[in-house]
């Protein structure tokens, strides 16, 4: 049977997805940065063995708290553990914690209590979060290299020729022989540098981004707006791409094997990948599913999905194996994802070492024209 005809019966029917309303307390501690995948990852996977043992769930919380090494999740851990034991579901306490739980984690959580299927979700959600991990792992690894290269040339090429070259200029400018316009400006640039007052707001400037790096790019709104970027960049479109394909695919399998209707799944992996075009094409490609439009076409007018995804989807919808065949699709992905990081890191490396050569050019022959001019005078 198509999927397309049990989703939009399903879609007068997704109140259970819907999480509990508690009056919100504050998630984390405030200045607390949210856990990394890691610890997520851990977490959930940790409490679907202590669910499968048999361990009450405000006790599992408690021995969850105890072995996170991260202060501010082992702190909103317990506060989760005493919202159980005062009577609150176990969706709504997730739900108090948004820069921690996405509403895909709250929905699975919900579908895990409305099914009786805690265990699985559970799983189901250390799995993504595993994925996502190795994912984030691997554009991370991808390119440190270039930009600690980038990083530690820039700030040797800023600091010490200003205080190398500025005794050259100086005996050049004391024999009268007129400076170059390149000499003249690389000078001035230099002059700029020894200031102290840059000197002093290059420091503030520094200690500010240091303090609040992990919050920005933690954040979402960054997340989403680098995502959004990378698409509408040709360097790195393929590799966006590549990238929302397995994010939305593993988000969408995910969801079936949970148990989620198609219809609803197909609005929270639009959430999943986390930008907000994809949000508001989820609800979209749902509206359309409302008004007749069968599942396949809903889907293929969601922007920037590889086209092996589609097919991948028709083939599932007509065997009956939506699930697995998106699974296959989202790991294809993540495949992808892998060679287009290497193309990526291999136009970037030549990129980094040809500024630097034109930095380091600039500086040579702002140093060598005057010394030239200096030689033709005697």
């Amino acid at each position: 049977m198509p999927a397309s005809a049990p989703a939009r019966t399903a879609l007068s029917d997704v109140s259970f997805l819907i999480p509990a309303k508690i009056k919100p307390k504050a998630g984390l501690p405030k200045g607390l940065s949210p856990p990394s995948v890691k610890e997520r990852t851990l977490f959930f996977r940790s409490f679907a063995c202590l669910f499968r043992a048999g361990v009450p769930i405000e006790r599992s919380l408690e021995i969850l708290s105890e072995q996170t090494t991260d202060q501010g999740f082992r702190m909103l851990i317990q506060s989760m553990a005493k919202d159980l034991v005062h009577g609150h579901s176990l969706t709504a306490v997730f739900s108090r914690a948004p820069e921690v739980f996405t509403s895909y984690h709250v929905r699975m959580i919900r579908v895990g209590e409305m099914s009786g299927k805690m265990d699985d979700a559970l799983e189901q959600l250390a799995l993504a979060e595993e994925k996502a991990g190795v994912l984030s792992m691997k554009l991370k690894s991808a390119l440190t290299y270039p930009a600690w290269t980038m990083l530690i040339a820039m700030g040797f090429l800023l600091f010490v020729p200003p205080y190398l070259m500025d005794g050259l200029f100086d005996a050049i400018t004391v024999t009268g022989a007129q400076l170059p316009m390149i000499t003249v400006m690389v000078q001035g640039v230099f002059t700029v540098i020894r200031h102290p007052m840059f000197q002093f707001l290059f420091a503030v400037g520094v200690g500010v981004f240091i303090y609040y790096y992990p919050k920005i790019v933690h954040s979402e709104k960054f997340k989403s707006g680098l995502l959004t970027s990378a698409v509408k960049f040709p360097l790195t479109n393929r590799l966006a791409e590549s990238l929302i394909t397995a994010r939305f695919g593993r988000a969408f399998s995910t969801m079936l094997e949970a148990g989620v209707p198609p219809a609803m799944a197909l609005r929270l992996a639009g959430e999943e990948v986390g930008t907000t075009d994809y949000k508001q094409a989820g609800v979209e490609a749902l509206y359309r599913l409302e008004n007749g439009d069968d599942f396949t076409r809903a889907i293929e007018r969601i922007p920037h999905l590889r086209n092996y995804f589609h097919e991948f989807l028709k083939a599932g919808e007509e065997t009956g194996t939506m699930a697995d065949m998106t699974a296959r699709a989202s790991e294809l992905a993540e495949g992808e994802v892998d060679h287009q990081l290497g193309v990526v890191v291999a136009l970037l490396e030549p990129a980094v070492m040809v500024f630097i050569g034109v930095v380091v050019g600039v500086l040579v022959v702002s140093s060598m024209l005057p010394m030239i001019t200096v030689l033709q005078t005697l």
